[in-house]
Protein backbone atom coordinates (compact mmCIF):
# COMPACT_ATOMS: atom_id res chain seq x y z
CA UNK A 1 0.00 0.00 0.00
CA UNK A 2 1.61 3.25 -1.11
CA UNK A 3 1.79 6.28 1.10
CA UNK A 4 -1.10 8.70 0.69
CA UNK A 5 -0.76 12.37 1.55
CA UNK A 6 -4.05 14.03 2.39
CA UNK A 7 -4.81 17.74 2.51
CA UNK A 8 -3.21 20.28 4.77
CA UNK A 9 -2.81 17.67 7.49
CA UNK A 10 0.16 16.22 5.59
CA UNK A 11 -0.66 12.68 6.71
CA UNK A 12 0.96 9.72 4.97
CA UNK A 13 -0.60 6.32 5.56
CA UNK A 14 1.01 2.88 5.72
CA UNK A 15 -0.42 -0.58 6.47
CA UNK A 16 0.58 -2.05 9.81
CA UNK A 17 3.26 -4.73 9.49
CA UNK A 18 5.34 -6.40 12.15
CA UNK A 19 8.27 -4.11 11.28
CA UNK A 20 6.04 -1.11 12.09
CA UNK A 21 4.84 -2.62 15.37
CA UNK A 22 6.95 -0.20 17.49
CA UNK A 23 5.13 2.70 15.79
CA UNK A 24 1.77 1.26 16.85
CA UNK A 25 3.08 0.84 20.40
CA UNK A 26 4.14 4.48 20.51
CA UNK A 27 0.61 5.56 19.51
CA UNK A 28 -1.15 3.34 22.03
CA UNK A 29 1.21 4.33 24.84
CA UNK A 30 0.67 8.06 24.27
CA UNK A 31 -1.52 10.28 26.46
CA UNK A 32 -5.21 9.91 25.71
CA UNK A 33 -5.02 6.31 24.48
CA UNK A 34 -5.67 4.37 27.70
CA UNK A 35 -8.70 2.54 26.26
CA UNK A 36 -6.66 1.34 23.29
CA UNK A 37 -3.95 0.09 25.65
CA UNK A 38 -6.48 -2.21 27.31
CA UNK A 39 -8.07 -3.50 24.11
CA UNK A 40 -5.23 -3.68 21.57
CA UNK A 41 -7.87 -3.95 18.84
CA UNK A 42 -9.02 -7.39 20.00
CA UNK A 43 -12.45 -6.63 21.50
CA UNK A 44 -14.44 -6.74 18.25
CA UNK A 45 -12.45 -9.68 16.93
CA UNK A 46 -13.95 -11.99 19.55
CA UNK A 47 -17.48 -13.12 20.22
CA UNK A 48 -18.52 -13.68 23.81
CA UNK A 49 -16.15 -13.53 26.74
CA UNK A 50 -12.44 -13.14 26.08
CA UNK A 51 -10.33 -16.12 27.17
CA UNK A 52 -8.74 -15.77 30.59
CA UNK A 53 -5.15 -14.49 30.38
CA UNK A 54 -2.30 -16.79 31.28
CA UNK A 55 -1.14 -16.85 34.89
CA UNK A 56 0.83 -13.73 35.69
CA UNK A 57 -0.48 -11.92 32.61
CA UNK A 58 -3.01 -9.09 32.58
CA UNK A 59 -5.86 -9.03 30.08
CA UNK A 60 -4.26 -6.04 28.37
CA UNK A 61 -1.00 -7.96 27.99
CA UNK A 62 -2.89 -10.96 26.59
CA UNK A 63 -4.71 -8.72 24.11
CA UNK A 64 -1.45 -7.12 23.02
CA UNK A 65 0.22 -10.50 22.49
CA UNK A 66 -2.78 -11.78 20.53
CA UNK A 67 -2.88 -8.75 18.26
CA UNK A 68 0.89 -8.80 17.69
CA UNK A 69 0.65 -12.45 16.61
CA UNK A 70 -2.14 -11.53 14.18
CA UNK A 71 -0.03 -8.73 12.68
CA UNK A 72 2.98 -11.08 12.43
CA UNK A 73 0.83 -13.51 10.43
CA UNK A 74 0.57 -10.91 7.66
CA UNK A 75 -3.16 -10.21 8.09
CA UNK A 76 -4.42 -6.77 7.06
CA UNK A 77 -5.42 -5.15 10.36
CA UNK A 78 -5.31 -1.43 9.62
CA UNK A 79 -3.16 1.57 8.80
CA UNK A 80 -0.82 3.91 10.67
CA UNK A 81 -0.76 7.63 9.92
CA UNK A 82 2.54 9.52 9.87
CA UNK A 83 3.40 13.20 9.87
CA UNK A 84 7.00 14.09 9.05
CA UNK A 85 7.91 10.44 9.65
CA UNK A 86 6.44 10.29 13.17
CA UNK A 87 3.45 8.01 13.92
CA UNK A 88 0.39 10.11 14.84
CA UNK A 89 -2.65 7.83 14.50
CA UNK A 90 -4.10 4.40 13.88
CA UNK A 91 -7.17 3.11 12.05
CA UNK A 92 -8.34 -0.47 12.52
CA UNK A 93 -10.21 -1.91 9.53
CA UNK A 94 -10.41 -5.17 7.66
CA UNK A 95 -12.75 -7.87 6.34
CA UNK A 96 -16.02 -7.83 8.27
CA UNK A 97 -15.71 -11.55 9.02
CA UNK A 98 -12.54 -10.81 11.03
CA UNK A 99 -14.69 -9.00 13.63
CA UNK A 100 -16.80 -11.74 15.22
CA UNK A 101 -18.53 -9.45 17.70
CA UNK A 102 -20.30 -7.54 14.92
CA UNK A 103 -22.48 -10.57 14.15
CA UNK A 104 -24.59 -10.16 17.28
CA UNK A 105 -24.29 -6.40 17.69
CA UNK A 106 -27.70 -4.65 17.60
CA UNK A 107 -26.04 -1.62 15.97
CA UNK A 108 -23.39 -3.18 13.71
CA UNK A 109 -24.88 -6.49 12.57
CA UNK A 110 -24.87 -7.16 8.83
CA UNK A 111 -27.06 -4.94 6.67
CA UNK A 112 -27.14 -7.43 3.78
CA UNK A 113 -25.06 -10.18 2.22
CA UNK A 114 -22.68 -7.82 0.40
CA UNK A 115 -19.02 -8.48 1.30
CA UNK A 116 -17.54 -5.46 3.09
CA UNK A 117 -14.54 -4.38 5.08
CA UNK A 118 -15.43 -2.82 8.42
CA UNK A 119 -13.93 0.44 9.70
CA UNK A 120 -13.75 -0.18 13.43
CA UNK A 121 -11.57 2.16 15.42
CA UNK A 122 -9.62 5.43 15.18
CA UNK A 123 -6.87 5.97 17.76
CA UNK A 124 -5.28 9.45 17.78
CA UNK A 125 -3.16 10.59 20.73
CA UNK A 126 -4.33 13.75 22.48
CA UNK A 127 -1.36 15.75 21.18
CA UNK A 128 -2.41 15.16 17.55
CA UNK A 129 -6.19 15.66 17.72
CA UNK A 130 -7.90 18.42 15.80
CA UNK A 131 -5.23 18.35 13.09
CA UNK A 132 -6.88 16.25 10.41
CA UNK A 133 -5.27 12.96 11.44
CA UNK A 134 -8.49 10.92 11.55
CA UNK A 135 -9.59 12.24 8.15
CA UNK A 136 -6.14 11.45 6.73
CA UNK A 137 -6.42 7.89 8.04
CA UNK A 138 -9.89 7.53 6.54
CA UNK A 139 -8.72 8.85 3.16
CA UNK A 140 -5.89 6.32 3.22
CA UNK A 141 -8.35 3.49 3.94
CA UNK A 142 -10.60 4.67 1.09
CA UNK A 143 -7.66 4.73 -1.31
CA UNK A 144 -6.68 1.21 -0.26
CA UNK A 145 -10.26 -0.01 -0.75
CA UNK A 146 -10.53 1.54 -4.21
CA UNK A 147 -7.34 -0.12 -5.39
CA UNK A 148 -8.63 -3.49 -4.25
CA UNK A 149 -12.26 -3.06 -5.27
CA UNK A 150 -13.42 -3.30 -1.65
CA UNK A 151 -16.57 -1.81 -0.14
CA UNK A 152 -15.91 -0.09 3.19
CA UNK A 153 -18.55 -0.09 5.92
CA UNK A 154 -18.40 2.12 9.02
CA UNK A 155 -20.49 2.64 12.15
CA UNK A 156 -20.06 6.33 12.99
CA UNK A 157 -21.52 8.39 15.81
CA UNK A 158 -24.19 10.96 14.87
CA UNK A 159 -24.86 13.50 17.63
CA UNK A 160 -26.03 17.10 17.48
CA UNK A 161 -23.57 18.12 20.18
CA UNK A 162 -19.85 17.45 20.10
CA UNK A 163 -18.75 14.24 21.80
CA UNK A 164 -15.69 13.77 23.95
CA UNK A 165 -12.81 12.84 21.63
CA UNK A 166 -12.07 9.70 23.63
CA UNK A 167 -15.59 8.42 22.89
CA UNK A 168 -15.27 8.83 19.13
CA UNK A 169 -13.22 5.78 18.24
CA UNK A 170 -15.86 4.86 15.60
CA UNK A 171 -15.52 8.33 14.08
CA UNK A 172 -18.09 11.09 13.63
CA UNK A 173 -20.74 10.79 10.93
CA UNK A 174 -19.91 14.31 9.72
CA UNK A 175 -16.40 13.15 8.80
CA UNK A 176 -17.74 10.20 6.83
CA UNK A 177 -20.33 12.42 5.14
CA UNK A 178 -17.54 14.75 4.02
CA UNK A 179 -15.67 11.75 2.60
CA UNK A 180 -18.68 10.81 0.45
CA UNK A 181 -20.22 8.05 2.53
CA UNK A 182 -23.98 7.43 2.46
CA UNK A 183 -26.22 6.10 5.23
CA UNK A 184 -27.63 2.59 4.82
CA UNK A 185 -28.83 1.76 8.34
CA UNK A 186 -29.77 3.58 11.54
CA UNK A 187 -30.65 1.19 14.30
CA UNK A 188 -30.20 3.66 17.14
CA UNK A 189 -30.75 7.43 17.04
CA UNK A 190 -27.06 8.31 17.37
CA UNK A 191 -25.48 5.40 15.50
CA UNK A 192 -25.48 4.61 11.81
CA UNK A 193 -24.14 1.93 9.50
CA UNK A 194 -22.24 3.47 6.59
CA UNK A 195 -20.71 2.30 3.35
CA UNK A 196 -17.87 3.61 1.24
CA UNK A 197 -17.79 1.65 -1.89
CA UNK A 198 -16.23 0.10 -4.89
CA UNK A 199 -13.64 1.58 -7.16
CA UNK A 200 -14.03 5.30 -7.57
CA UNK A 201 -17.14 5.63 -5.42
CA UNK A 202 -17.16 6.38 -1.70
CA UNK A 203 -20.44 5.56 -0.07
CA UNK A 204 -21.79 4.94 3.41
CA UNK A 205 -25.22 3.40 3.28
CA UNK A 206 -27.67 3.66 6.17
CA UNK A 207 -30.85 1.73 6.81
CA UNK A 208 -33.30 3.82 8.72
CA UNK A 209 -35.02 2.39 11.77
CA UNK A 210 -38.15 3.64 13.51
CA UNK A 211 -36.45 6.10 15.83
CA UNK A 212 -36.14 9.09 13.44
CA UNK A 213 -39.92 9.06 12.84
CA UNK A 214 -40.73 9.36 16.53
CA UNK A 215 -40.78 13.20 16.61
CA UNK A 216 -43.41 13.22 13.84
CA UNK A 217 -45.49 10.75 15.87
CA UNK A 218 -45.03 12.97 18.91
CA UNK A 219 -46.25 16.02 17.02
CA UNK A 220 -49.35 14.07 16.00
CA UNK A 221 -50.08 13.26 19.62
CA UNK A 222 -49.60 16.91 20.56
CA UNK A 223 -52.05 18.04 17.86
CA UNK A 224 -54.58 15.46 19.01
CA UNK A 225 -54.14 16.69 22.58
CA UNK A 226 -54.94 20.27 21.46
CA UNK A 227 -58.13 19.14 19.70
CA UNK A 228 -59.19 17.23 22.78
CA UNK A 229 -58.64 20.31 24.95
CA UNK A 230 -60.74 22.52 22.65
CA UNK A 231 -63.65 20.13 22.20
CA UNK A 232 -63.81 18.53 25.61
CA UNK A 233 -63.06 21.04 28.39
CA UNK A 234 -63.72 18.40 30.98
CA UNK A 235 -60.78 16.39 29.72
CA UNK A 236 -58.30 19.27 29.44
CA UNK A 237 -56.19 17.83 32.22
CA UNK A 238 -55.93 14.55 30.31
CA UNK A 239 -55.07 16.48 27.15
CA UNK A 240 -52.26 18.31 28.92
CA UNK A 241 -50.96 14.96 30.12
CA UNK A 242 -51.07 13.61 26.57
CA UNK A 243 -49.20 16.65 25.26
CA UNK A 244 -46.58 16.19 27.99
CA UNK A 245 -46.24 12.56 26.93
CA UNK A 246 -45.79 13.69 23.33
CA UNK A 247 -42.96 16.01 24.33
CA UNK A 248 -41.35 13.15 26.23
CA UNK A 249 -41.45 10.97 23.11
CA UNK A 250 -39.90 13.77 21.11
CA UNK A 251 -37.14 14.18 23.69
CA UNK A 252 -36.48 10.45 23.67
CA UNK A 253 -36.15 10.54 19.91
CA UNK A 254 -33.43 13.18 19.95
CA UNK A 255 -29.84 11.95 19.89
CA UNK A 256 -29.13 10.68 23.39
CA UNK A 257 -25.78 10.45 25.09
CA UNK A 258 -23.10 8.35 23.49
CA UNK A 259 -23.08 5.91 26.38
CA UNK A 260 -26.84 5.46 26.17
CA UNK A 261 -26.87 4.81 22.45
CA UNK A 262 -24.77 1.81 21.68
CA UNK A 263 -21.18 2.64 22.52
CA UNK A 264 -21.03 1.19 26.00
CA UNK A 265 -23.64 -1.41 25.19
CA UNK A 266 -21.47 -2.74 22.40
CA UNK A 267 -18.09 -2.24 24.06
CA UNK A 268 -17.87 -2.20 27.85
CA UNK A 269 -15.45 0.38 29.22
CA UNK A 270 -12.83 -2.11 30.36
CA UNK A 271 -12.24 -3.32 26.85
CA UNK A 272 -13.42 -0.63 24.47
CA UNK A 273 -11.23 0.47 21.61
Amino acid sequence: MAKRRTGDGGISVEPLTITRWPDLESIFEARGCSVARGCWCMYYRRSGEAPAPAEGQTRAQANKAGFKALVASGAMTGVIGYRHGAPVGWLSFGPREDFAKLVRSPVMKAVDAQPVWSVICFVVPAAHRGQGVARGLLDGAIAHARRRGITLEAYPVDKAERSDDEHLWFGAKSMFDAAGFEEVARRKPTRTASRAAQAGVSRIRFIRGHAPSAPRHARGIARHAGVTARHAPGTARHARGTAHHARAISDDARPASLDAEGIRADAPGASRE
